[in-house]
């Protein structure tokens, strides 16, 4: 990642904490006049974390994320969403949907996940990301230990009533080549931190365990020792 996606990805990042979204530039300029203290305050002494949320197209995952920031937010915990959809319009608009793609676009969202993590947010990745090998990738590169894959789990059929674009009667119709899940492969994780079946829970039922999680985390953290 060239150091104009690093300087756009920390702008970004910036712009988010609190849940405020601000321009790239507002947000250099608010970190550039931010006082600056020897003794970081308690949100910043917290450890990031990543969730990860995989999962087919229309599964169920931005709905998921989204919620369960907000309710970080409503508990004054920083929370950072990171939708793949929306990283397509901009930052990745540049890559297909082809092999090489995919894996770029899940090493270039890991990469934001890893600035995000070292500035002590909860990242939560919203990204189909089919291939175990790109979320082993994703996972060294945020590090081990503060990343989460989350396998949000829905049928096929559940996920093609969820679409309201059709997109998936185009991809059967044969007008949309690779898309997962029809004309492309769907690699389940092997053993993910979390699943979530969204066929047979609530999002609210979702966000209770990802919050379950994020809790028994934070315990873990706390009795970690500290050098």
């Amino acid at each position: 990642m060239g150091p104009d996606v690093l300087m756009q990805s920390q702008a970004v990042i910036e712009s988010t904490k609190g849940g405020a979204m601000n321009t790239p530039q507002e947000a250099r300029s608010a970190a550039a006049n931010r006082p600056r203290s020897d003794t970081p305050g308690p949100s910043l002494a917290r450890a990031g974390l990543c969730y990860w949320l995989t999962g087919l197209p229309g599964a169920g995952k931005t709905t998921l994320a989204r919620a369960f920031a907000t309710r970080l937010r409503d508990g004054h915990r920083d929370a950072l969403v990171l939708d793949g959809d929306e990283l397509r319009e901009r930052l990745n608009c540049d890559l297909g949907f082809d092999r090489a793609g995919r894996a770029e676009s899940a090493r270039r969202t890991a990469e934001i996940a890893r600035i995000g993590v070292a500035a002590g947010l909860v990242v939560l990745v919203s990204l189909v990301s089919p291939f175990e090998e790109d979320r082993m990738r994703a996972a060294e590169i945020v590090g081990v230990e503060r990343f989460v894959d989350v396998f949000v789990d829905a049928s096929l059929d559940t996920c093609m009533q969820r679409d309201p674009k059709g997109m998936y009667l185009k991809a059967l119709a044969g007008l949309i080549p690779g898309f997962t899940g029809v004309t492309s492969p769907y690699e389940r994780p092997i053993a993910p931190g979390l699943h979530i079946v969204t066929d047979e829970m609530s999002c609210a039922d979702g966000v209770e365990r990802l919050m379950r999680h994020f809790e028994r985390q934070c315990m873990v953290d706390r009795s970690a020792p500290h050098g």
